[in-house]
């Protein structure tokens, strides 16, 4: 049996009933509840990116967050001698970059302002490769991971484009 930990309040909260929330990125998000032929379900959408970001906001996002490893180190004491522990690492560089600056003006900055998008993009990174890091030396037993990169039948931007980026 496999138990999943997360410094990620993304990947936890997916299915909570919470109505509004705001993660560890400052996105905010809301529950919405929906119906299935097999009952209620429920999803979440955003409702505000953090911020437009600029080039002085990038430099000054802070990736060192060790507040966010207490769940996890609670799991990995608790379960770790019984179950599989996945550390997870989801929402990676390009979602929580277009989440952050909203899709839209990241998309944009790809095109009209591309080394402000690498500058950007450079924030995700070294998080969620920290965030990995300290959980294997946590101890976890695998690092789940994951990206959202095209849409229905395509690329969101173009193979010269995702090769730059």
């Amino acid at each position: 049996m496999k138990i999943c930990c997360s410094p990620h309040r993304l990947a936890n909260s997916y299915y909570q009933d919470t109505p509004d929330y705001t993660d560890e990125w400052g996105i905010g998000w809301r529950s919405v509840e929906y119906n299935t032929p097999f009952g209620k379900g429920r999803y979440t959408e955003m409702t505000a990116t953090r911020w437009l970001m600029t080039a002085p906001s990038v430099a000054t996002y802070p990736t060192n967050r060790p507040d966010l490893y207490k769940e996890a180190a609670w799991v990995l004491q608790t379960f770790k001698d019984a179950y599989w522990i996945v550390g997870c690492n989801r929402y990676h560089i390009f979602e929580t970059a277009g989440r952050c600056a909203g899709y839209e003006r990241m998309l944009s900055d790809f095109a009209l302002e591309p080394d402000l998008a690498e500058q950007i993009l450079e924030i995700p990174y070294r998080y969620h490769l920290q965030a990995a890091k300290k959980l294997v030396e946590m101890g976890v037993d695998m690092i789940w991971t994951g990206d959202d990169v095209g849409a229905q039948n395509a690329m969101l931007i173009s193979p010269k484009m995702w090769r730059r980026f």
